[in-house]
């Protein structure tokens, strides 16, 4: 019940102009490119009065299609998970607290914590979110790193993005080098063919509306 009123009266206002939809007690968010944010707050008992985990997770459109891309079958896409298709998927902790967990135990405990969020939501969250969907200034990022993700470790992600911005010389060069290094790239060659020539693949063979969840 606190947590509840805790969303409707401070977080569904912060969030709604920044374009999240709340469902339950996720917040998601759809970008024009495909490219998807969700702020998850889970019910966590501890504190006496109110007490919940917070997650946050990014997905890819472009990730995301290569994936799931199948070049001998058609077959519907599945939903986008936070534990599967999250290129970013972060439990953020609180701070000065005593326990794990969001929460408080007195209303002045609830004070310091709407303090937080606010400045967790509006300084950071959201321009996060509006940095990893603004391909462009990612990729930059990236070629500097400086990124927020390590597209050393998610090497994949980088590729689909540079495929997702269509032709240049550095896609040129990318599928040369895969294309005459050695075996194991036939998957992205594939669906970087498809894509660059017919767009996201996953919009003609998904059988019906792409739906977020977290499960």
């Amino acid at each position: 019940m606190e947590l509840e009123k805790l969303l409707s009266e401070v977080v569904t206002p912060l969030l709604r102009g920044a374009g999240f939809r709340k469902s339950s007690h996720t917040y998601r968010r759809r970008s024009a490119n495909g490219d998807e944010a969700a702020i998850w707050f889970r019910a966590w008992p501890l504190a006496t009065e109110c007490s919940f985990l917070l997650d946050v997770w990014f997905a890819s459109e472009p990730a995301w299609d290569l994936r799931h891309f199948d070049a001998d079958r058609a077959r519907a896409y599945p939903k986008r998970t936070q534990s599967y298709d999250a290129i970013m998927h972060r439990q953020i902790p609180p701070r000065q607290q005593e326990w794990g967990s969001w929460g408080w135990n007195s209303a002045a405990e609830r004070t310091a914590v709407v303090a937080l969020l606010n400045e967790l939501l509006v300084d950071h969250l959201v321009p996060l979110f509006d940095l990893l969907a603004d391909r462009r200034r990612l990729m930059a990022l990236a070629a500097a790193n400086q990124a927020p993700i390590d597209y050393r470790q998610d090497e994949h992600v980088y590729r689909a993005l540079l495929v997702a911005a269509g032709p240049s010389d550095a896609l040129d060069e990318l599928l040369l080098h895969l294309s005459a290094g050695e075996r194991g790239h036939e998957h992205f060659l594939a669906w970087a063919d498809a894509r660059l020539n017919d767009g996201p693949t996953w919009q003609e063979i998904t059988t019906e509306p792409d739906r977020q969840s977290l499960e």
